[in-house]
């Protein structure tokens, strides 16, 4: 398994006649934490666009483990582990933290409606599945203490 989890090379992407990225490159580390700054009118939001697949690049390459994605759709991006969301935060007040972060491991599952709803027993290993990773994503946050919390307990960082 390579350390380089995102490996973007040579990137561009141009509108009409405004160019927003011009040769943009970096890699970002398995398990790393990385921030994105710059001044409105950067690009970060054209380069989260390109690399969720919200946009296709007008060059360059960009390597999800290993996987060259530029270019595919966005659900297709999403497939292999790469999403965005957006500023507003849609949390579901009437369940706790960890069950909203199980809400995101449900997108993957292949169980469906009714095995869902008749709890088959590829509906519970996919439930159970979810509570693992969302219980990972508590522990890799540092905040295991939250998991039965309500959302709105939660200060606006750490919704």
């Amino acid at each position: 398994m390579s350390e380089r989890l995102l490996d973007i090379s040579s990137l561009h992407k141009r509108f009409q006649g405004l160019t927003a990225l011009d040769n943009v490159s970096f890699s970002l580390e398995r398990g790393s934490i990385t921030s994105l700054i710059g001044p409105n009118g950067a690009g970060r939001t054209t380069l989260f666009n390109c690399v969720t697949g919200m946009f296709a690049p007008s060059a360059g390459t960009i390597r999800f483990d290993g996987e060259e994605i530029a270019g595919l759709s966005a659900h297709r991006i999403s497939r292999v582990g790469v999403a965005r969301t957006f500023q507003n935060l849609a949390l579901c007040g009437g369940l706790t933290v960890l069950q909203n972060l199980m809400v995101g491991a449900y997108y993957r599952g292949r169980s469906g409606l009714l095995q869902g709803a008749l709890m088959s027993p590829r509906a519970r290993r996919e439930q159970r599945d979810a509570e693992t990773a969302a219980r990972e994503r508590l522990a890799f946050l540092d905040m295991e203490h939250a998991a039965r919390a309500a959302p709105s307990e939660l200060s606006y960082g750490q919704q």
